[in-house]
């Protein structure tokens, strides 16, 4: 059946990324973006993301403050923000709050800070949230597994009366392009009808909105 609302959302959204987005780590995204037709480009100093990961743009106008998405490739990702790279290995058994804090809890205390509505966490090759709980670094304490301490941090931390975002856990990273413009559209399909109405789409056409 088709979606006019959204064939005009990918006809005119350019998909915004951070420049610490490495290329070859993101051609996985990018790719499918090229493949479907939907712009993107990276944004750099002094226009680039200075929170988050990804945002996107429509007809002039720009949703960094309003929407951003924090991607992490994996769990083990996760791992690396939640412990200091730089101690003995037989020390990475334990959590570094100061890294921590200059990291992933950083990132969204900034985006809460600036206002922010919708904050996501996009966790890639996660079966699910509750699976987080399970997984293992190959560092573990007796009794004590990092994934357990993940998954409670970012509960916490995920909290309304915390830093109030989203998780999101994709199983293959093949599905992070479509998943991605999915959340992106439902957040603009729900501004243009607050704005305009049920109708919403004739009036942006006319306005170039």
């Amino acid at each position: 059946m088709a979606n006019p609302e959204k064939d005009f959302f990918l006809k005119n959204v350019t998909i915004i990324l951070s420049p610490q987005e490495k290329s070859d780590k993101i051609y996985h995204i990018t790719n499918k973006l090229d493949a479907w037709g939907v712009q993107w480009k990276k944004l750099y100093a002094p226009y680039h993301l200075k929170q988050g990961d990804y945002t996107f743009q429509i007809q002039g106008k720009d949703y960094r403050d309003e929407f951003l998405i924090e991607r992490k490739f994996g769990v083990e990702e996760l791992y690396t923000c939640l412990t200091d790279k730089n101690i003995e290995t037989k020390a990475k058994t334990e959590l570094c709050e100061e890294r921590l804090r200059d990291n992933l809890e950083y990132e969204f205390a900034r985006m809460k800070q600036i206002g922010v509505k919708e904050k996501w966490l996009f966790i890639e090759n996660c079966r699910s949230f509750e699976s987080i709980k399970f997984w293992q670094s190959g560092y573990e304490r007796k009794n004590c597994t990092h994934g357990s301490i993940i998954y409670s941090t970012l509960s916490s931390w995920a909290c309304g009366n915390r830093y109030d975002f989203k998780i999101e856990c994709i199983p293959s990273n093949k599905d992070t392009a479509i998943v991605m413009l999915s959340r992106m559209y439902y957040y603009w399909r729900n501004d243009m009808k607050l704005k305009y109405g049920k109708n919403f789409l004739t009036q942006v056409k006319c306005n170039g909105i």
